[in-house]
């Protein structure tokens, strides 16, 4: 019945003398709500609160202590109308139920006994899983799951011995949708149950769902409740691009229900059914996983890992599984050394059980790679990225999944690398072999989508990486909902496109959303929570927000040392960009002294030679320059270089960039035919590496022509900057401060000019 009837109904069943007094209706709304709005509850409990039982403050505190107490109580009156109590209610529908079977002679109706024990049995099973939508395609799911298992001789007299009736099917046919049609038509018939007409999900109302689960014994609730969870996993079991990912998701309030159902320590028990399981449990961290909830996935593979060690030899299999799953939420959780530890360790396992080219241990070298890339170890994740990837295309072909998911992998390598056109070229490839074979709201086609928007943003194509991005955190919306983490990285990533168009207030807003989404769904401490509130600050930056940039910046330090570390890579980041907002507010003597603290951490932490101390040696130089320490400066700078080249090779992007930064300190210097040498040679290379119109190549031509303009070149300057002016109003805009720059060194060349 409608809230407001319902409200005044309860009201005047308990005798309350003001039906319209808002403070007793307010107090009533929670009561009602409560009992589902149903009259015949509704109707109970007034009679309850009449009887001065209970009142309206603490009947819904009463309710949750103990359905079966209160809804024994005989207090319903007589001139109510009512005969029956409202769980006698329901038990008169089931006995009814029972009297339909055709072994009863007085029945005329079609239904058979096995008709109605499958309709029972499924009203038990449905009051183990959440009330609202239950997929009916899990039980078609679930017995084609099994049918595969059956055929390979995979299904064990366990997994059998947990079946639902109505799917005891004979394997060696095709799906019959009639016995499970029939016995919802049945439940639906005596609305025990309700049929969405649009979704042909099931729901039940709430007290309908507490009196099935309260008059089930002990035993039942075991039984109900593995035959439940066994049915779950095995409706999982799908193929990937068959909608697995969306259907997983549908699934977390039932899979969370079958957890809070009963101790759900018995799925980690040893016995019978240990293998069957710990399969189980394996799908429900990935379902877990995928859908960003790391710290359930964490919790649940612990306690499997444990079962393992008592058993090992006999689950050896088994554990390899779990512990590539617990890798990957490591991984997540931001604890990247933990990830590196274990992928190793599944590795070994991989190769010892399944041999060099398997496909687990492929799988299982690319993802060591994967991490090997988040700790900054490059060049060892792309020369092992390369070996899996021509190993899985030689053993599986190209088209297979597991060998697009390393061309992932080895188009991330490339790109941490500086390899950027050979990771387009490569992401570009795989997403059009994926698109092909597989649906577009496959999640594995979104990471291929992502990749490659990053790679174009790499590459100084803004606007084609805009658009993915756009698209991405629509469909991501879209497949994994609002509040997803995903969802969260792909709005970082818009903005960061927003910002690079110098679209600077869209990406504040959008950053300003993120953060305060991450802080509600992550927590204010978790390492992505922290990445958003250096994004929001790098936003501040770009709009000259400068003194609330600084007191982001030092908050992000601050969390940073206290949760990761004061020694972790970014934390050092978050030291670097305070140092830049101490530089942007002239405080360039507190600039210096973290900048050369960065530095040292670094050398001691990460070593002489990482790529992260080359970053932080150019922003030491930054910082001798602003103080005019220009010879101090130059020598950083020449070291920097070498060393990059030694590294990251001589046409690395960042290696570029140290070129660059050694033609503007010879440039302090007035060596002005040594930088116009240096900067010639970075633009022909950037050009090469990057593109005419990258706008780091845009930058190396106004540096260019600046020399030109020096060693009285001037219509060579004028050229070169009328070139570089016009190509970043193509790719970034009139409004862009870099066209602007262009544009405004322009009129001062032509003003000497003239």
């Amino acid at each position: 019945m409608a809230l407001d009837d319902a409200i005044t109904l309860l009201l005047r069943v308990s005798e309350e003398e003001d039906v319209r007094n808002e403070s007793l209706r307010k107090l009533a709304k929670r009561v009602v709500e409560t009992l589902g709005c149903l009259a015949l509850a509704i109707v109970h409990a007034g009679a309850l609160i009449k009887q001065k039982l209970y009142d309206l403050e603490d009947y819904c505190e009463a309710y949750s202590r103990n359905r079966q107490r209160l809804f024994g109580h005989q207090t319903i009156p007589a001139q109510i109308g009512y005969k029956y109590m409202v769980y006698t209610t329901w038990e008169v529908s089931v006995e009814m139920i029972r009297k339909l079977s055709s072994n009863n002679p007085t029945n005329s109706s079609c239904w058979s006994s096995k008709n109605v024990e499958s309709a029972l049995d499924l009203l038990n099973i449905f009051s183990v899983l959440h009330m609202d939508n239950i997929p009916v395609e899990i039980l078609e799911r679930a017995w084609k799951q099994w049918k595969i298992e059956s055929s390979g001789g995979k299904l064990t007299d366990w997994t059998k011995s947990h079946q639902p009736r109505v799917l005891c099917q004979d394997y060696a046919g095709d799906w019959d949708p009639l016995p499970v049609r029939e016995a919802v038509l049945l439940l639906s018939s005596f609305s025990l149950i309700h049929i969405n007409d649009s979704s042909h999900h099931i729901s039940l109302h709430p007290l309908v769902h507490a009196w099935v689960r309260d008059r089930l014994t002990q035993s039942e609730r075991a039984g109900c409740w593995i035959t439940a969870v066994s049915i779950l996993s095995a409706s999982l079991g799908v193929p990937a691009g068959d909608g697995g990912y969306q259907h997983g998701r549908s699934l977390i309030p039932h899979i969370n229900s079958c957890l809070e159902f009963i101790d759900y320590g018995l799925l980690f028990a040893e016995g019978a059914g240990t293998i069957e399981r710990l399969q189980m449990v394996g799908k429900f961290v990935v379902v877990y996983r995928s859908n960003g909830n790391y710290t359930k996935a964490f919790e649940i593979l612990i306690k499997a890992l444990e079962l393992c060690k008592k058993t090992y030899a006999a689950h050896e299999e088994i554990s390899l599984q779990l512990e590539r799953e617990l890798a990957k939420v490591y991984d997540r959780l931001g604890t990247y050394s933990k990830a590196v530890d274990h992928q190793e360790r599944v590795l070994q396992i991989s190769l010892k059980l399944l041999g060099k080219e398997h496909p687990t241990t492929l799988d299982a070298k690319s993802w060591l790679a994967f991490f090997y890339n988040q700790i900054g170890r490059d060049s060892e994740a792309l020369e092992m990225q390369k070996n899996v990837f021509h190993t899985s295309e030689r053993v599986l072909g190209d088209k297979h999944y597991d060998t697009l998911s390393i061309m992932q992998g080895l188009a991330i390598s490339y790109s941490k690398s500086g390899q950027y056109q050979a990771a387009i070229k490569l992401q570009e490839r795989e997403l059009h072999l994926r698109k092909n074979l597989f649906h577009y709201e496959d999640y594995a086609i979104l990471v291929s989508m992502i990749n490659l928007a990053s790679f174009y943003s790499r590459m100084g194509r803004y606007k084609e990486s805009l658009k993915l991005n756009e698209e991405i955190l629509q469909l991501r919306k879209k497949i994994l909902g609002d509040e997803h983490p995903d969802t969260l990285r792909s709005m970082n990533n818009l903005a960061f496109s927003y910002q690079k168009l110098n679209r600077t207030q869209e990406a504040l807003e959008l950053n300003e959303e993120t953060l305060q989404l991450s802080k509600k769904i992550l927590g204010n401490e978790h390492p992505r929570t922290l990445d958003s509130m250096h994004n929001l600050a790098s936003s501040y930056q770009d709009l000259n927000r400068t003194q609330e940039a600084l007191e982001l910046n030092e908050e992000t330090l601050q969390l940073r040392k206290r949760i990761l570390g004061d020694e972790h890579p970014n934390t050092l980041v978050s030291m670097s960009n305070l140092a830049l907002s101490y530089q942007d507010l002239n405080r360039t003597q507190e600039a210096l002294g973290l900048d050369e603290e960065t530095l040292q951490l670094s050398k001691n932490i990460l070593g002489d030679e990482h790529p992260y101390t080359l970053v932080f040696m150019n922003n030491l130089a930054s910082s001798y320059q602003k103080l005019n320490r220009t010879q101090e400066a130059l020598e950083l700078d020449e070291e920097t270089l070498q060393l990059s080249k030694k590294i990251l090779g001589d046409e690395h992007p960042n290696t570029l960039v140290s070129m660059s930064n050694l033609a503007l300190s010879y440039q302090y210097l007035n060596q002005t035919q040594e930088a116009l040498e240096l900067n010639e040679e970075t633009l022909q290379l950037r050009k090469k590496i990057l593109g005419d119109e990258h706008p780091d190549t845009l930058l190396s031509m106004s540096n260019t022509a600046r020399c030109y303009d020096k060693v009285g070149r001037n219509e060579e300057a004028l050229g070169l900057l009328t070139e570089a002016m016009d190509a970043s109003r193509r790719t970034l805009g009139e409004e862009h401060p870099n066209t602007i720059c262009y544009a405004s060194n322009l009129d001062i060349l032509k003003g000497r000019s003239s």
